[in-house]
């Protein structure tokens, strides 16, 4: 529970506690890999977590970065921090989705975020990426891809 009386995220898996990197209202999340930045500005001062998913939410399979939940406003941010592999990305997210979704079921969108160090040109759109928009568009969520840094309120 955060110290406004708000469950954070219910039923995470086994080990979530020491997954949980940062748990507050500061004005802003940076996270940084490979050369790509994201930056979740909070504006209205919610209360915000940040999970390390690669290797501690998460353990086996391939799986994104970060998972970013503004607890005030019940929504879910999946980060992937990535080279050049848009493609592979987007597998990493929805497969984080996939093996999380019984615990984020509750909140009011799912949105999906991937930071490029470069976007491979031609820029076409895959069935996965495709078929990521629709998930996430049935949650309330949306799907943004950029090369080198994002940045948005959350």
């Amino acid at each position: 529970m955060n110290h406004k009386g708000a469950f954070v995220v219910c039923d995470l898996p086994y080990g979530s506690g020491r997954c949980l990197e940062y748990l507050g209202t500061n004005h802003s999340i940076v996270l940084r890999e490979h050369r790509c930045t994201y930056k979740a500005h909070n504006p209205e001062k919610n209360t915000l977590a940040r999970y390390r998913v690669d290797g501690c939410l998460l353990t086996t399979g391939i799986r994104c970065d970060y998972v970013i939940i503004n607890a005030n406003k019940r929504t879910v941010y999946f980060i992937e921090l990535k080279g050049v592999d848009l493609v592979h990305g987007v597998r990493q997210i929805a497969e984080s989705i996939s093996q999380l979704g019984a615990q984020v079921s509750s909140y009011n969108s799912i949105n999906a975020r991937i930071v490029l160090r470069r976007v491979q040109a031609p820029d076409l759109k895959s069935v996965e990426i495709i078929k990521l928009e629709r998930r996430l568009r049935k949650r309330n969520g949306t799907f943004l891809k950029q090369a080198r840094c994002i940045e948005e309120n959350v």
